[in-house]
């Protein structure tokens, strides 16, 4: 829903109905989904959820990570993962950056008010579900 929310407001490329191919994300240059835009954005996401949840299946080199989870917890997950040493002055800079807007670097990031979810997204949640369960049990022990 905040992905969903996050491209409504100011969209990725592939948000937008025919700026990329329509057959990227298996849909027909004819298909009525490519007129309306909330319905093309959730069939987006959920392409992206299906194909994470067979990354995460059948490939145990990968990392999943959650940005509930906050961006440090992220980054040292991503340190750990990798192998890379961070020193304390690397942590405080990206600890720094992290009180920053990803999408408007110059803005400080505020947390908005969690909305209702949209019936164009009822796939996609239950996807982002499955894809939580299965990163849960993957890495209950690891980090």
């Amino acid at each position: 829903n905040e992905v969903f929310r996050s491209h409504r407001k100011q969209p990725g490329l592939h948000s937008v109905p025919g700026l990329l191919e329509p057959q990227l994300f298996g849909i027909e240059p004819t298909d009525p989904l490519l007129s309306n835009h909330d319905a093309y954005l959730a069939h987006v996401l959920e392409g992206y959820l299906e194909r994470y949840i067979d990354i995460i299946s059948t490939d145990k080199r990968c990392l999943f990570l959650n940005y509930k989870e906050g961006p440090m917890r992220m980054v040292l997950k991503i340190a750990a993962f990798t192998n890379i040493g961070l020193t304390d002055a690397d942590l405080a800079q990206m600890e720094e950056r992290s009180y920053y807007h990803s999408k408007r670097p110059i803005e400080r990031f505020e947390e908005e008010a969690v909305a209702n979810i949209p019936d164009c997204l009822n796939s996609a949640m239950k996807l982002y579900d499955r894809l939580e369960q299965k990163r849960a049990l993957l890495y209950q022990n690891l980090y």
